[in-house]
């Protein structure tokens, strides 16, 4: 009985792959596209783009449901902005600008005037971020104080109200040592 369950869900899901919308390219771009990250309609990513003779990475997006035509530039600075991750209007990403990776996040609820903040100013890297409802978590590259090892813990920041000094308060969530890699964040309602 078992396996006639989990052989019906494998059957339904793939069912209901190969009855779904026929794909859309989202960007028309020739460019490198990767790191794919949806929420209401609205899809970012990030591609490899040149600038003059110089390449790199930036984040982009685009609203299929609202203004499939409307490329929304979210994090276009000097250096690579990658991994972005939406929720809603809020997308956070890393970027290695200052030679570390660090984790910011723009408000893109106003396409005409995106804010963006640096979430994490801190030493080593803190990469991989994902943003949901006013929390953004990623995982940071600490040194254990008695060995001086580094090592990777998840670190958590609420992002309700942005911080003027452009560094909003963060909490650990796992112990040093942990080797925690690769946060996710689901809605636990």
């Amino acid at each position: 009985m078992k396996i006639t369950v989990i052989v019906t869900a494998i059957a339904g899901v793939f069912t209901a792959v190969c009855l779904g919308q026929t794909p859309f390219a989202v960007s028309s771009s020739g460019n490198l596209q990767q790191s794919p990250s949806v929420s209401n309609g609205i899809i970012v990513w990030q591609e490899y783009v040149e600038y003059g003779s110089q390449w790199d990475w930036d984040i982009y997006g685009v609203d299929v449901v609202n203004a499939p035509t409307l490329l929304i530039l979210v994090a276009t600075f000097d250096a690579d902005q990658t991994q972005p991750s939406i929720w809603e209007t809020w997308v956070a990403w890393q970027d290695n600008f200052y030679t570390d990776l660090d984790v910011w996040i723009s408000n893109i609820s106003d396409v005409g005037n995106i804010t963006t903040q640096m979430i994490t100013p801190y030493e080593n890297d803190q990469s991989s971020p994902k943003v949901h409802g006013n929390t953004v978590v990623w995982q940071h590259q600490i040194a254990d104080p008695d060995t001086q090892i580094l090592d990777w813990d998840i670190y958590a920041a609420d992002i309700t109200e942005p911080m003027p000094c452009s560094c909003i308060p963060s909490v650990r969530l796992t112990a040093i040592s942990s080797g925690r890699h690769l946060p996710q964040l689901r809605h636990l309602a």
